[in-house]
C-alpha cells in the first residue's frame, strides 16, 4: 500500500535547530537533518517496517538504520504516523469523556455563557467601531433597548440549562447607559436563582467609562461583577478614536477621572480590568507607561488589534494581539479614498512599534517578572500570542474533525435587544446566522446547519494547523462576496502563522530554556467546554484506517 507522509510542519529555528512539528499528537519534535529531509519520503514507504523502506535514487538522501529505529519508535507512541486523508464529515451530535448527547439535548441543557444586548445606544463615536461608518456587514449605531420581558426571559432560559456556566453579560452600546435597567436584570437573576434552588451566576459588562460614579460603583463591588473600562492607551491615542457624540471632544480625561474614582474607593478591588483596541494611532510606549501606573488596581488587560488585513492587503501590524473580527474592516467597508489614520502605520508608527518590541524582548530574556513589570501591555500580548501553543494538550485527535470551537447557543449565546438568538455579538447583524429566539428557544437544527456549513467551506480534516486553529461562525457570514478564495486565503495564512508562531516559540526556548515554564499562564477551564467534542458520520473503513495507525 501507498502511505502518506505525516500531517506536520517543518521549520528551522534561527540557531539552525531542525523541528517537526506533528499536527496528530501535537507534539513539537527537534530532530536531525536526515530525519527533517526524510518526512517528505513518506510516499515511498512499502509499510511500518523499516526493513522495507526503499532506497532512493539519490543516495545521500537515504536514511539510516538509526533515523528508521528512531522513527518506527515515535510510530509506537503515535507520533508521525501517516495520514489519512478524510472527507467532509456532518455533525450528529456532542460528545464528552462518560456521555453522548443529541445535539438537540446539548444546546437545550448546556449553556455556557449568555450575553444581553442591553442597548444599541452609545454616548460616544468611536471612529473605528463596527457599528460606525467604516462597515457595511454590521448594524449602524441603534436606540433600542431591551425590555424587560425579553431580557428576564433570555436569563430563565440561561439558568434553567441543567448544565448552565451561570454567567451573565451585558452589551452594548453603552450598557451603563441603561443602568436602572442593567440593576433591575441583575437583581432578577439572583432573585430567581435562589426561587429554584441553584448557584448564582457571576456577571460581567464593558463599559467606556464615561458614566461611571459613586453609585454605580458601589453596586459594581457590592454584586461583585467583572467590569472590562476600555482605554486606549494615553490621553492622544485615546482621543485619537474614542471620542463623544459632538465628534470633537476626546472621552480621556472624563474616563481617567472615573478610574481614579474607583482606585480611591475600592483600592483592592481584584475583578476590573483595562480593554485596550490598539490601532496605528496607539503609542506603545506611552499607553504602556500608563498601564504600569494602574495594572496594580487593573490586574486585567485585554488588547485587541483593529484589523488593517482587508484594506492594506498585509498581515495586520499587531500580530501578537487578538485580531477583533468584531473592529476589523471586513471586505466590504466603505473604505474612503484616503487610509484612515487608525490604519495608517507610517514608517515612523512602525519603527517605534518595532522598537519597543525589541526592548521588550531584550528585558524578557533576562528576568520575566522585570518584563512583567516594565512592560506589561506587550507581555500581555506576548502571552496571549504563545499561550495556546504552550498549553496545548499532547494526544492524539480522534480520525475527524469539525473545524469548530464554537458551539452555537451552547458555548456562547447573543440575545439581542429584539429577542434573536446569535453565537456571539459578532454576527447579529446576518439573519443567516441567527438560531432562534427567546420565544421558541434554540433551533438546534440551525445550529447543526452552521456547522455543517463551516465544515463544508473548508478542509480542516486535512489541514496542518487544525490543532491551533478554529473557525469563526463569523466566518460564513459574508458569502455574497467571493467567499472560497475569501476562506482559501484565510486558512493559507493561518498556517503560515502557526509555523511563525512555532518557529518564535522555539527559537526563544533555544536562548532561555526555563522561558515558558517560569511564566504564570493563568487558570485553564475547568469546565466541560475543554472536553466536548463533535459526534460526526462515521466512515467505518476510514475510522479502521485510523485506528490501525494509531495502535501500531
Amino acid at each position: 500500500m501507498t502511505v502518506n507522509q505525516p500531517l506536520c510542519i517543518k521549520f528551522i529555528s534561527e540557531a539552525n535547530n531542525h523541528y517537526i512539528y506533528d499536527t496528530e499528537s501535537n507534539e513539537i519534535l527537534q530532530v536531525s537533518h536526515l530525519m527533517y529531509s526524510m518526512v517528505d519520503n513518506y510516499a515511498e514507504l512499502k509499510s511500518f517496517d523499516c526493513e522495507s523502506y526503499l532506497d532512493h535514487s539519490n543516495s545521500a538522501c537515504c536514511p539510516s538504520e538509526e533515523v528508521l529505529k528512531t522513527l518506527k519508535v515515535l510510530w509506537k507512541c503515535g507520533v508521525l504516523k501517516p495520514h489519512i486523508p478524510l472527507q467532509t464529515s456532518k455533525i450528529k451530535g456532542i460528545g464528552l469523556p462518560h456521555s453522548r448527547y443529541s445535539l438537540e439535548y446539548f444546546v437545550a441543557e448546556y449553556s455556557r455563557m449568555l450575553t444581553l444586548e442591553l442597548t444599541q445606544k452609545c454616548n460616544l463615536n468611536c471612529i473605528y467601531c463596527c457599528y460606525g461608518k467604516y462597515y457595511s456587514s454590521h448594524r449602524s449605531h441603534g436606540k433600542e433597548t431591551i425590555s424587560c420581558d425579553v431580557a428576564e426571559k433570555a436569563i430563565r432560559d440561561h439558568l434553567d440549562a441543567k448544565h448552565s456556566g451561570k454567567t451573565i453579560t451585558f452589551y452594548g452600546g453603552e450598557p451603563l447607559l441603561e443602568f436602572g435597567l442593567l440593576r433591575h436584570l441583575i437583581e432578577y437573576a439572583k432573585n430567581y436563582c435562589n426561587e429554584i434552588g441553584i448557584e448564582e451566576p457571576s456577571f460581567s459588562f464593558t463599559t467606556n467609562g464615561t458614566l461611571l460614579n459613586e453609585d454605580i460603583i458601589h453596586f459594581i463591588v457590592k454584586h461583585n461583577i467583572s467590569v472590562f473600562i476600555s482605554l486606549d492607551g494615553d490621553c492622544k491615542s485615546h482621543d485619537s478614536n474614542r471620542i463623544f457624540l459632538d465628534n470633537r471632544t476626546g472621552s480621556f480625561h472624563v474616563v481617567f477621572k472615573n478610574i481614579k474614582l474607583f482606585i480611591e474607593l475600592y483600592p483592592s478591588y481584584s475583578r476590573r480590568g483595562i480593554a485596550l483596541t490598539l490601532t496605528a494611532c496607539t503609542d506603545i510606549r506611552k499607553t504602556n507607561q500608563l498601564l504600569r501606573e494602574i495594572s496594580a488596581y487593573f490586574p486585567v488587560i485585554f488588547a485587541s488589534a483593529v484589523s488593517d488585513n482587508h484594506v492594506l492587503g498585509v498581515q495586520s501590524i499587531m500580530e501578537g494581539c487578538e485580531v477583533s473580527k468584531c473592529s476589523g474592516l471586513s471586505s466590504q467597508a466603505k473604505v474612503p479614498p484616503v487610509c484612515p489614520d487608525f490604519l495608517n502605520w507610517t514608517p515612523e508608527r512602525l519603527r517605534n512599534y518595532n522598537n519597543c518590541w525589541s526592548e521588550f524582548y531584550a528585558t524578557l530574556l533576562l528576568s520575566h517578572e522585570q518584563a512583567q513589570s516594565e512592560w506589561p501591555l506587550l507581555f500581555e500580548i506576548f502571552v496571549s500570542r504563545y499561550r495556546k501553543i504552550h498549553q496545548r494538550d499532547i494526544f492524539r485527535l480522534p480520525c475527524m474533525r469539525i473545524p469548530c470551537d464554537c458551539i452555537p447557543g451552547a458555548v456562547r449565546t447573543y440575545c439581542t435587544t429584539q429577542g434573536y438568538y446569535f453565537p456571539c455579538e459578532k454576527v447579529e447583524n446576518t439573519s443567516l446566522l441567527c438560531i432562534g429566539d427567546v420565544w421558541s428557544g434554540i433551533d438546534s437544527e440551525k445550529v447543526e446547519g452552521l456547522i455543517n456549513s463551516m465544515s463544508e467551506l473548508v478542509d480542516c480534516n486535512n489541514c496542518k494547523a487544525k490543532r491551533l486553529c478554529s473557525i469563526c461562525p463569523n466566518d460564513i457570514s459574508e458569502r455574497n462576496f467571493s467567499f472560497g478564495s475569501h476562506m482559501q486565503n484565510h486558512c493559507q495564512s493561518i498556517v503560515s502563522d502557526v509555523e511563525r508562531v512555532l518557529r518564535e516559540y522555539m527559537g526563544l526556548i533555544e536562548k532561555k530554556p526555563d522561558l515558558f515554564e517560569s511564566i504564570q499562564w493563568g487558570t485553564v477551564c475547568d469546565d466541560w467546554l475543554r472536553e466536548v467534542y463533535f459526534i460526526i458520520n462515521d466512515n467505518k473503513e476510514i475510522c479502521k484506517k485510523c485506528a490501525n495507525y494509531t495502535n501500531v
